[in-house]
């Protein structure tokens, strides 16, 4: 909290906050005191404390605004380290683990600090083990108001699988703020579809990307989400390459539906899936029949004759905006005078 001075006035004012580098060091101060009450030997925070020692000591003196750990942290430390973030440091943006096995245990310690870390609006949680335990403490901490900081959230390579994603949309699809979900290669199965779906068709949401890369929603899945698609008025990206379907021609003609009848929607990635030439025909029908003009891009493998696959490709590209010349340039017009 602000310290407040009363001026001459009698009138309490705000005492100013300490500059960057005074809070880092305190942070730091205080994370290395929080592992050391817990017998936590100096070798187990050496990532850590190399990025304090790299962000302090630069030569070129910036406020760090993102904290990136790409190496594995006892839970000891990762609740040191939130701990002692929950002192004030008011530059801090993102919180990134790449390729870190943090688990669930890490993931519950950033979430029990959460509500007192107000700045960080982007979260990234990449290949860090993470499971159901820790869906449900990340889950539950992003349904409540004090949450709503947090923008993007960034979970891909972790084995959550259909329970730990059902315990996520828990606050899914009360929160109001994030625009960026990203949950590729999650072991996300085809009994997910009805949560996704959830996610996509909730009324409040924020979402403009939604990544579901290299999971296994397949056919049934990829027909709920399509039932959803209308709904949603927020979403402008969407990634479902490499989901396993594509036979079912209903199933396809269900997303196509779903993506034809969406008026948001510009980027659309189907790639990597068993998309034939009866899919492409679907896609190409339903677009046109709904006359769609916000989808620009879409990605595809071609599994098809040439043919159609020109025809979906000419069908999309036209709702691309022309470049035509820019407005102002040329000759000024002068004002015309009055006739003698």
């Amino acid at each position: 909290k602000k310290k407040k001075t009363k001026s001459k006035g009698g009138k309490a004012d705000e005492k100013e906050p300490d500059p960057w580098d005074v809070q880092l060091k305190k942070v730091q101060k205080a994370f290395r005191h929080h592992y050391a009450a817990a017998e936590v030997d100096d070798s187990y925070a050496a990532a850590v404390n190399a990025w304090f020692k790299e962000k302090l000591n630069a030569e070129e003196q910036v406020a760090p605004t993102k904290l990136i750990i790409k190496h594995a942290l006892v839970p000891p430390i990762c609740r040191a380290l939130f701990s002692a973030l929950e002192m004030r440091y008011d530059k801090l943006k993102t919180v990134s683990f790449w390729n870190a096995p943090v688990g669930d245990e890490g993931v519950m310690a950033l979430t029990s600090s959460l509500r007192f870390i107000k700045t960080v609006n982007k979260i990234e949680l990449l290949d860090c083990g993470v499971g159901v335990g820790g869906c449900e403490a990340l889950g539950a901490e992003l349904a409540k108001i004090r949450a709503m900081h947090i923008r993007v959230l960034r979970m891909d390579h972790n084995p959550i699988g259909s329970r730990g994603l059902i315990a996520l949309s828990a606050g899914l699809v009360r929160n109001e703020r994030i625009h960026t979900l990203s949950l590729a290669f999650c072991d996300i199965g085809a009994g997910s579809g009805e949560t996704v779906a959830a996610i996509v068709a909730n009324p409040k949401s924020a979402l403009t990307t939604l990544n579901l890369e290299g999971n296994a929603l397949g056919d049934l899945g990829v027909a709920q989400l399509g039932a959803a698609l209308p709904i949603n008025k927020t979403l402008t990206a969407l990634d479902v390459s490499n989901n396993q379907f594509g036979q079912d021609v209903l199933a396809v003609e269900q997303l196509a539906d779903g993506v034809a009848r969406n008026t948001a929607l510009n980027v659309l990635n189907i790639d990597g899936n068993l998309i034939g030439d009866a899919g492409a025909k679907v896609f190409h029908d339903k677009l046109r029949l709904f006359e769609n003009k916000s989808l620009r891009t879409l990605k595809f493998s071609p599994f098809m004759q040439k043919e159609n696959f020109a025809q979906l490709f000419e069908l999309v590209s036209a709702n691309k905006p022309k470049k035509g010349k820019k407005k102002g340039k040329g000759k000024k017009k002068g004002k015309k005078g009055k006739k003698k």
